[in-house]
């Protein structure tokens, strides 16, 4: 996967950092003078403001990775290097699923922080989606280069939706793939 079509991933890959970082703004913005500035001046001391941010940016990332599926699948780009983007970017984004996790479960004991515990859910579901959709499209194209018939990334396509399984599923798939592509060169 070349350098452009990269780019397109950067908002999926930097949707669950970038979540963090606006309840980083909301809870820190007393002690940090930078998180300060932002609530004060960008968000009018609003913490309501982020919202529409963080739902902008999750459509920006909605937009990008249904782009680069499509494309992927219409132009047939490499398997190989679209599981290995995947698997790559979802062993990225393994850190901060552990923080939302457990931020999540602390957020969920309390009456008034269950709103963010519901949007840390949301995100981590969204963007399970779509990181799914990369290894989808390996998959997808997988099988139309004739590499795997439809039983044989069955597996891999139905776990990308089962959060931790979908990490190590990805990973199974890029070295499966990249044998069984070695093999036929």
């Amino acid at each position: 996967m070349n350098a452009k079509r990269f780019w397109l991933l950067l908002p999926t890959i930097l949707l669950p950092y970038f979540t963090l970082l606006l309840l980083a703004i909301v809870i820190l913005s007393t002690k940090v003078p930078v998180f300060e500035f932002i609530i004060t001046h960008v968000f009018r001391e609003n913490i309501l403001y982020i919202l529409p941010i963080l739902l902008i940016f999750c459509l920006i990332a909605v937009v990008c990775s249904v782009t680069c599926f499509v494309l992927s699948v219409r132009k047939g780009w490499s398997p190989v290097s679209l599981a290995k983007c995947a698997m790559i970017i979802k062993w990225m984004q393994a850190p901060a699923y552990v923080v939302i996790f457990i931020l999540g479960l602390i957020f969920a004991i309390t009456l008034f922080t269950i709103p963010f515990a519901i949007i840390f859910v949301l995100v981590d579901c969204l963007t399970l989606v779509l990181t799914g959709l990369l290894t989808i499209s390996a998959a997808r194209i997988a099988v139309r280069q004739g590499v795997f018939q439809t039983k044989d990334v069955l597996w891999v396509i139905l776990l990308q939706f089962v959060f931790c399984v979908d990490v190590l599923a990805a990973t199974v798939f890029y070295i499966k793939l990249k044998n069984k592509q070695h093999n036929i060169e």
